[in-house]
């Protein structure tokens, strides 16, 4: 395991900032990537000495926030036409958007900075732009919210540059539950629920 984690950390040496801009960029784009972990492990560079912490935090935090406004200005010039396709090809994702639109419209901007982390992080662009939030206040808000998601887990890289092993160790607990958390989500919801309810 060490040895497949070396590998991870040299490339991530190899594409340096850009990379790492990149990288957020596809994550704010809604592309399925592992960024959470991806930031941890860049986090574990920076503790090592071998990235700048304020520069990895500027080009993850600029990467996400300026990859997010493509969903966002998606949803903001055409949710409606969107929401329609949706209905037709899944109803349960247009379902999602609706009850993120209305969340939105309850909590505020406040969604747009605290969501990142949560489940619901990816979509959050979406709601946004169907709720038609100002654009420049998005962006300042998302900026927000990337900086405490990226710093954050910047943190959490550095707090195990020391033990592969450590780190490891969590995440092979950490993953199995997650996961099985989300089977009885899934069971509850599509059987039973259907079933019953």
């Amino acid at each position: 395991m060490n040895a497949v984690m070396d590998i991870i950390l040299q490339y991530i040496i190899y594409i340096g900032y850009p990379g790492i801009f990149l990288a957020m960029f596809l994550e704010g784009l809604s592309i399925p990537f592992p960024g959470a972990y991806f930031v941890i492990f860049v986090g574990i560079l920076v503790g090592s000495g071998l990235l700048n912490f304020w520069t990895t935090l500027a080009a993850g935090v600029l990467g996400f926030t300026l990859g997010s406004m493509g969903p966002f200005f998606l949803t903001f010039l055409w949710g409606r036409k969107i929401l329609a396709l949706l209905k037709r090809w899944n109803k349960g994702y247009s379902k999602k958007l609706l009850f993120g639109k209305k969340l939105f419209r309850k909590y505020g901007p406040s969604v747009v900075v605290f969501s990142r982390p949560l489940l619901c992080g990816k979509y959050t662009s979406y709601f946004a732009g169907m709720a038609k939030m100002y654009p420049i206040q998005y962006f300042c808000c998302t900026l927000l919210g990337a900086y405490l998601w990226c710093g954050g887990l910047l943190h959490v890289g550095m707090f195990f540059k020391k033990s592969w092993q450590g780190y490891y160790s969590i995440s092979s607990v950490a993953i199995p539950g997650i996961f099985l958390v989300f089977l009885i989500y899934f069971v509850y919801t599509k059987l039973y629920r259907r079933k019953f309810i």
